[in-house]
């Protein structure tokens, strides 16, 4: 933020889980609490000699200047702690939200303010958000995302896909670099649905890779996915604007597997299951983007329970499906609610089978040995472990993140991160964690991002030990903040 600029602040605030909390509490505490809540906001606010207002039962605005913002991001907004302290029965801590938008005149701070909570809440809550510009500034993120109870979110946005599928002339699903199973995946799902109202689809894959070969082997063998596979040359000859682009699992334009397809003519939708970026995709026509979800192919689950009685999931296009829940969640360890087995018994009653799956995620002699050495040359600084694949290790990508996975398996380790060399002069991290620390956030300030557990970054032009030497003090840094 530019130091010493003038022009108001608007703070928009938010109560993440006010519903979840208040209803099943008697009058008296109820009381107690929202008044504990007004204070605490209000104590904050006069402060910095802002001033503040309730608009709703769990919404707030406050108004100050930039110089008190200013005081307020150096100190990290402990309005965010303050509330979070406030004594609950349930023992769930409450959360904050905090949308602030700063800007030279109240119409377009408010305007900022409005976009700075959409881009909080999407990613997840329980943090403030500062935009100024096109500038952007992170505070919070420390509770664990609440996973939503509410289905009606996906039924709305199920029927809405449908009516936009037969709109368009063809769909086209695109993940990001480096397709997985969950994007594939979830592309697998959407394809049935699509199939259902009879309209075409592509899959879009420049290069397939170790993780998705063997499912996309055996979708091409059944004979429903012949032609289904484009590369992203013939997607870019082919697409015009009758047609529609579904991103999957993916938000930022810089690590869309073909971002030139985001130029085109095509509208284009986003379902996706990670925190909201700041350099989100410019002007998505639909956007699912639910950061409590396991992976994009729980969300897709229940679209697909939802797009209408003529959906036939193949048993194979099941499985594609689970083995992305599967991936993304290491095996129901990670990310999982109670609506991510909800879906996983949805396939598994739609014919998946998970001794095939399991197969799917069985590994070469060669890629145990690769991944092993990895972990055993891994550096351990307390809790926290860093490792890197050498500059000649066969599939890199697919190594270091199953070795930062396989770090979290040792005693005392809560967070690891795997570099790799993807390509000459680009350098990726694996960040994992066992979800005290959270790597999405470390992963965001240089430049990546991801899930409070399961996050990465991309370097270009850079050295494995010029990353290490950027990586280190950030860690180091948030370590110090997690143990205030």
């Amino acid at each position: 933020m530019t130091k010493g600029s003038t022009g108001p602040v608007i703070i928009y605030i938010q109560v993440d889980n006010y519903d979840e909390i208040m209803p099943q509490l008697p009058d008296s505490q109820r009381n107690r609490i929202n008044a504990a809540i007004v204070r605490r906001i209000g104590e904050w606010a006069k402060s910095l000699d802002g001033i503040h207002l309730r608009t709703d039962r769990d919404k707030y605005m406050a108004f100050m200047d930039r110089s008190a913002l200013e005081k307020a991001m150096a100190a990290q907004f402990p309005v965010l702690d303050h509330v979070r302290s406030i004594a609950v029965p349930s023992g769930i801590p409450l959360t904050l939200t905090l949308g602030v938008g700063t800007a030279p005149d109240y119409p377009r701070a408010r305007y900022t303010a409005q976009a700075a909570m959409e881009i909080a809440l999407g990613r997840g809550g329980d943090q403030a958000v500062v935009k100024e510009g096109d500038d952007l500034y992170y505070f919070g993120g420390h509770v664990q995302t609440l996973e939503k109870r509410s289905k009606v979110r996906s039924r709305y946005i199920a029927q809405a896909l449908k009516r936009l599928m037969e709109t368009y002339d063809r769909i086209y699903f695109l993940s990001h670099d480096v397709p997985d199973l969950d994007g594939l995946g979830s592309a697998v799902g959407l394809c049935a649905c699509a199939r259902s109202i009879e309209k075409p689809v592509h899959i879009v894959v420049d290069e397939s890779n170790v993780s998705i070969e063997r499912v996309m082997a055996a979708l091409q063998q059944s004979g429903q996915y012949e032609g289904v596979f484009v590369d992203g040359s013939r997607a870019r000859q082919e697409m015009n604007e009758r047609d529609l682009l579904i991103l999957l699992d993916v938000q930022r334009p810089m690590v869309v597997e073909v971002p030139e397809l985001l130029q085109g003519p095509s509208p284009v939708v986003v379902i996706d299951h990670h925190r909201r970026s700041g350099d989100f995709v410019e002007g998505p026509i639909l956007t699912y983007l639910e950061s409590y979800a396991s992976s994009t192919c729980e969300l897709v689950a229940e679209i697909v329970q939802y797009f209408g009685e003529n959906v036939k999931l193949s048993a194979l296009e099941a499985e594609a499906m689970l083995a992305g829940i599967s991936m993304d969640t290491k095996g129901f360890v990670f990310n999982t609610g109670s609506r991510t087995f909800e879906a996983a018994g949805y396939l598994r009653s739609r014919g998946a089978d998970t001794i095939a799956i399991r197969q799917l995620f069985q590994d070469d002699w060669q890629t145990y040995i690769a991944r092993t050495n990895v972990v055993r040359n891994a550096e351990i600084q307390g809790s926290i472990a860093i490792a890197c694949c050498p500059p000649e290790t066969v599939h890199a990508s697919l190594i270091s993140a199953q070795a930062a996975d396989q770090l979290l398996g040792i005693r005392g380790i809560e967070a690891s991160f795997v570099l790799c060399m993807r390509e000459k002069s680009v350098v990726s991290i694996s960040a994992r964690s066992l979800g005290n620390l959270n790597v999405q956030r470390i992963m965001e300030v240089l430049g990546g991002g991801g899930h409070r557990t399961v996050a990465g970054a991309q370097f270009r032009g850079a050295t494995m030990e010029e990353v290490l030497k950027r990586l280190r003090p950030v860690v180091q840094q948030f370590i110090k903040e997690e143990q205030k």
